[in-house]
């Protein structure tokens, strides 16, 4: 095999190992196989040492670390397995071993340093270096590679969970307001073929943005279903259409007068009073009409002198509240408050029709700021300032209509329009952050008593805003499991769920010699990760753990004789089955945990004969544990009815 390809296959298996491993997550990218044949080179151009010679290698060994430091220290270079005698320039201490190999210069020379590359050979333990140290190395590495695949699996998981809710059938809300979104979802979920790419995340981001500006519009047009409550309010249901009506027409530039005449001939529900509230409303804001050449669209309600006896001598005043009586005189439900009682006269007629009028000096507002702004909206809060003031006059024209009991509509109906504005506010701000928890404070008590569905909505809404891939994981685990996860076992009648516990542990530790077993106490630190099902109303959890983070620190008590061997990859896992009572009110469970640690042990007993020594022997552990309760993700959950 030419040297190339040699290199090339040990630089595949390096990569492959490192891959394994997982060793240092920050990647450091180097030109490796060139690295390779530059180092080959320079170990070549070495002398072959012959005693009393000296030679000059000071250039040698500089390129040589300059080409090999950015891989590692010089302390890891020197526990490199495979570099053995072949590094140039990286013992320490180089001065104390000069022999007759290689001495640098003359010795005038003052900066010549001393080349010993049988070092490691003599210094370093072939054994140690290549026994311990590299599975350590090994742990070390997979311990790290295995929290990353963990947590990718985990965001995977759940990913897959978070998709699968939104694919139920309790997710109608979900469905209504993000069409777009739950469909590319069905097709990103597809039969089963569930896996994710961060394009795929992306373009779903995309799509939830593009659904969330249609908020609005999809909350009108569906609000039968998603506010179940508004199906037997017809005024609630009818504020939705006018709120939605105002910010069309307004968006598409109709004018004020225009705008009111569009409103009073749309089709509302007859028996909820909007209807007649947007007809009575653009009947007097007809009848209070500016001619054209005055600078108010409509007559300014302050220059109407109050309907008093010497006022209505005015032949122009009796004549207007003489027309305007007979207009609403002919409205069924105006008649009995026109009607005039016992002791009332003509000025007290007057002062009620002059009690309808007020409500165009808020008209006259909103028309005098668009006309300040050259009837062009730019902005969104100019939209929404104009839009607030049309809805504003229909309130206090509202509140006069529902206190003379001409109609039932109460002003605080109109509160409804302000939730429905605050939305349209967010959206036409382009916030979306602010959006759908904004809706699920102004609607969420008319849409669901269910607040996992709440919840499911606020997940989608904030998938709008996201800006990468980091955010997507950052708002996936905020919503698959919360802080205090804990707390849904112990409110479930069942749950199953991927469990990790933290605590202290201690008991007994039976270490099985071939003739002979060893039993101590132990105590220490657990950190099992497994499978937990927890029943009994959230009181008991059986727990079938599969490896145990804690085990290499766990020591053991009054055996001296005992001792660990070198650390092997097998004791991570470390099986084993218990039972623990679980705290109501806090995170905190105890309990019972046997457990099974294969080549764990050396151990030194005597058989009657002589003293024999046992290395890698497996050891079990019943032992008494008080843990941190951490559900990693829930698997299935049946909730306390």
């Amino acid at each position: 095999m030419n040297l190339p390809n040699l290199f090339k296959s040990a630089l595949n298996c390096c990569v492959l190992f490192f891959t394994i491993t997982g060793v240092g997550q920050e990647l450091n990218r180097q030109n490796t196989f060139i690295d390779a044949l530059k180092l080959t080179d320079i170990y070549n151009k070495l002398p072959n040492p012959i005693d009393n010679i000296r030679y000059d290698v000071t250039e040698l060994t500089s390129n040589f670390r300059n080409v090999i430091q950015p891989y590692a220290s010089d302390e890891n270079l020197l526990k490199n397995p495979f570099f053995k005698d072949k590094l140039i320039g990286i013992y320490p201490k180089e001065d104390e071993y000069v022999k007759n190999n290689y001495v640098m210069g003359d010795s005038s020379a003052k900066n010549v340093r001393t080349l010993k590359v049988d070092y490691l050979e003599k210094k370093i333990d072939s054994q140690s270096a290549s026994g311990g140290n590299w599975q350590a190395m090994i742990i070390n590495g997979l311990s790290t590679f295995m929290a990353g695949r963990f947590k990718q699996e985990a965001f995977h998981v759940g990913i897959d969970r978070t998709f699968k809710k939104l694919r139920e059938k309790d997710a109608t809300q979900v469905k209504i307001l993000f069409p777009r979104t739950v469909a590319h979802i069905e097709l990103l979920y597809g039969e089963g073929e569930n896996s994710y790419y961060t394009a795929d995340l992306m373009l779903l981001q995309q799509t939830a943005q593009l659904d969330i500006e249609k908020l609005p519009e999809n909350l009108v047009s569906n609000s039968d279903v998603l506010i179940p409550e508004i199906r037997n309010n017809p005024k609630l249901k009818d504020m939705l259409g006018l709120s939605a009506k105002l910010v069309e027409y307004s968006k598409n530039g109709a004018s004020l007068d225009k705008l009111i005449r569009l409103l009073a001939v749309e089709d509302f529900a007859k028996d909820s009073n909007t209807k007649d509230l947007l007809r009575f409303a653009d009947l007097i804001a007809q009848a209070m009409l500016n001619p054209s050449t005055s600078a108010n669209l409509w007559v300014n309600f302050a220059e109407i002198p109050p309907p008093t006896t010497t006022n209505l001598k005015d032949i122009q005043v009796l004549y207007f509240y003489g027309l305007l009586y007979e207009q609403l005189n002919a409205i069924p439900s105006f008649r009995p408050y026109l009607e005039l009682k016992v002791g009332e006269n003509l000025s007290d007629l007057s002062q009620k029709i002059y009690k309808l009028l007020g409500f165009t000096s808020h008209l006259n507002e909103a028309y005098n700021y668009l006309k300040n702004k050259n009837f062009s909206l730019q902005k969104s809060e100019e939209v929404l300032y104009y839009i607030r003031n049309i809805n504003s006059s229909y309130g206090q024209f509202s509140k006069v209509l529902s206190d003379n009991k001409i109609i039932d509509l109460p002003a605080s109906t109109f509160d409804f329009t302000e939730k429905y504005l605050s939305i349209t506010e967010c959206l036409l701000n382009k916030d979306y952050k602010k959006a759908i928890p904004l809706l699920i404070v102004q609607f969420g008590s008319y849409m669901s008593a269910d607040m996992k569905s709440l919840r499911t909505l606020g997940f989608v809404g904030q998938l709008a805003t996201i800006e990468s891939a980091d955010e997507f994981e950052a708002l996936l685990s905020a919503y698959s499991l919360p802080i205090g996860s804990s707390s849904i076992k112990r409110r479930s009648e069942l749950n199953v769920s991927v469990n990790g516990y933290v605590g202290l542990t201690a008991g007994w530790e039976t270490a099985y010699g071939t003739k002979e077993n060893s039993t101590a106490t132990n105590l220490g630190l657990a950190a099992p990760i497994g499978l937990s099902t927890t029943f009994a109303k959230g009181k008991i959890t059986a727990f079938v753990s599969i490896i145990d983070l804690g085990s290499v620190v766990n020591q053991r008590l009054n055996n001296d004789n005992n001792t660990y061997s070198n650390l092997r990859l097998e004791q991570f896992f470390t099986p084993g089955i218990g039972l623990f009572y679980n705290f109501k009110n806090l995170p905190i469970s105890a309990g019972m945990h046997f457990n099974y640690i294969p080549n764990l042990r050396k151990i030194t007993y005597n058989d009657g004969v002589a003293t024999v020594t046992e290395t890698n022997r497996s050891v079990s552990r019943l032992n008494f544990s008080i843990l941190m309760d951490i559900p990693f993700f829930t698997i299935y959950n049946k909730e306390k009815k």
